[in-house]
């Protein structure tokens, strides 16, 4: 049995990379997504915490 498809395979040559829909389960990706926000120090709810490179963000999305 394949792991990927041959069309998932083509895209990924193409591209370099992959998405895959469903790989990671959402209580994993929500938990590293609050470590990461902590390990930089910053509150996804302020925007003037949220700082890269010295600009500040004012209007950002979190997926």
């Amino acid at each position: 049995m394949a792991v990927l498809t041959d069309d998932q395979r083509a895209q990924y040559e193409k591209d370099g990379y992959l998405l895959v829909s469903g790989l990671i389960p959402d209580g994993v990706s929500e938990r590293a997504e609050v470590a990461m926000w902590k390990l930089m120090g910053m509150d996804p709810e302020d925007p003037s915490t949220v700082v890269a490179l010295g600009v500040i963000f004012f209007e950002f999305t979190v997926l």
